[in-house]
């Protein structure tokens, strides 16, 4: 009787840690800045699944999400490319990752209004265990 070799698999790679770089209209409050972000994660798990699968199956217990702050200058100041530049710069400095951020893969910014109709956005980064 011949049995099969049970076939090996890497297990996927999981979120060591989750960066969370929030442009906002105005600095805010722990508690209002956490909403904003859970609203902003929200919105990117219903339209990105990569984001959800990242968000959801990938994030392991002992993953950390760190946010930080800071507010918006308008578009002059905050391009895409200065945002990026940003959030890097916050991760390497406060942190010591590495960050090589990939669009749709393991970076998301995401933009969104707030109630008074001014812009914010969300810079979502997954640092990976792989």
């Amino acid at each position: 009787m011949f049995f099969k070799k049970k076939k090996e698999t890497t297990p996927a790679s999981t979120v060591k840690a989750v960066y969370v770089m929030a442009i906002t209209a105005e600095k805010m409050p722990a508690d209002a800045l956490m909403s904003a972000v859970k609203a902003a994660q929200a919105m990117l798990t219903q339209k990105n699944p990569t984001f959800a699968k990242l968000f959801g199956e990938q994030m392991q217990p002992q993953s950390k999400i760190e946010v930080a702050n800071i507010k918006y200058a308008g578009s002059l100041m905050h391009t895409p490319q200065t945002m990026q530049t940003t959030l890097i710069g916050w991760v390497k400095n406060q942190y010591g990752a590495d960050v090589r951020p990939d669009v749709n893969k393991n970076f998301f910014p995401h933009g969104m209004y707030d109630a008074q109709k001014r812009e914010n956005f969300f810079l979502f980064y997954f640092d990976m265990n792989t």
